[in-house]
């Protein structure tokens, strides 16, 4: 079977990216790794502007709207215009970061410490998830694609279906409170996204030295959407389970 016709459960990552190529030059994974410690630090200066823009409340929202519109404009070009993702993703990561930054810096007040404790707990999960992953403990087969990728759909179609019922006021506690049902699904949703990662790393893997080289900052975007999704899902969990008692 020809390396595009693997699948995997994130979105950016698709037929359409990584068909064959006469280019000389591939896609490595020393490359990916490059830019993805780069645009982490280019996130995380967002975030970081987004802590000192918080003291003038009258910038805070600018910031915080405008990088998560920004962060879809450029992922739209990413998608669409992959040649163009060398500077499309670098954009995409310093956007994400003032909107990140935002969901931060509210969580720092209400919750002294639980953005820094998630950041934590996402890093050891990815790696770990790495190690998994290496040894071969779990096996990303096209079962695993399958059924992980019916989950990702079935919760992003509760998330966009929870946003529309906003706009008649009608809400589903289940995602947002703090009951057991509440901490039971973000539990769910967060070892979804863990084990996306799973995917990630498998199709990347499959892709390294055939994909032309300015895919690299595609993979890079699409292992930020991964990481940035399981973040904000750990974040959320810790609040939720911050509100029924639980410390961390």
């Amino acid at each position: 079977m020809p390396f595009y016709h693997y699948q995997t459960s994130n979105p950016v990552f698709t037929q359409s990216y990584w068909r064959k190529t006469t280019a000389s030059k591939r896609m490595s994974l020393a490359g990916i790794f490059i830019k993805t410690m780069c645009c982490l630090l280019l996130l995380s200066g967002g975030i970081y502007l987004m802590f000192y823009f918080g003291v003038q409340y009258k910038w805070f929202e600018w910031f915080f709207y405008g990088g998560m519109l920004m962060a879809i404009v450029f992922s739209g070009l990413t998608y669409y215009r992959n040649r163009w993702s060398w500077f499309a993703v670098p954009f995409y990561a310093t956007s994400k970061g003032f909107f990140l930054g935002g969901i931060v810096l509210k969580a720092s007040l209400y919750y002294p410490g639980y953005p820094q404790k998630a950041l934590l707990l996402t890093i050891i999960t990815a790696l770990v998830m790495l190690l998994l992953y290496q040894l071969g403990w779990v096996q990303v087969n096209r079962r695993f694609r399958s059924v992980l990728f019916g989950m990702i759909g079935t919760i992003m179609s509760l998330y966009v279906l929870s946003w529309l019922l906003h706009f008649v006021g009608v809400s589903l506690p289940f995602l947002y409170d703090s009951s057991p049902v509440s901490i039971a699904f973000s539990i769910l949703v967060s070892g979804v996204a863990a084990f996306s990662l799973l995917l990630d790393f498998s199709y990347i893997e499959r892709k390294v030295n055939r994909a032309p080289k300015y895919m690299e900052w595609v993979a890079t975007w699409g292992l930020l959407v991964t990481l940035i999704w399981l973040y904000v899902e750990l974040l959320r969990l810790m609040k939720k389970a911050g509100r029924s008692g639980v410390t961390w």
